[in-house]
């Protein structure tokens, strides 16, 4: 049991750290960023709505995903 423990400690402080909240959000923002790039750029093709739809759609799927797998690795 005391294993279990040692290898959490140093994953817990790395959560607890005071910046950890603003790296991940910002590490969210990301598709966001690059979707504005697109947008600027004008890389988003010959539908820039429906590109935006889809793009915005498939990183909610992930984040989701990614949101819903925390729980089972508890």
């Amino acid at each position: 049991m005391s294993t279990q423990v040692r290898n959490r400690a140093p994953v817990a402080a790395i959560l607890q750290h005071s910046h950890s909240k603003s790296v991940v959000f910002s590490l969210a923002l990301l598709p966001c960023a690059w979707l504005v790039y697109a947008a600027i750029t004008n890389q988003l093709g010959a539908n820039p709505a429906e590109a935006l739809v889809r793009a915005t759609g498939d990183w909610t799927l992930c984040f989701l995903c990614a949101v819903l797998a925390v729980t089972p690795l508890r």
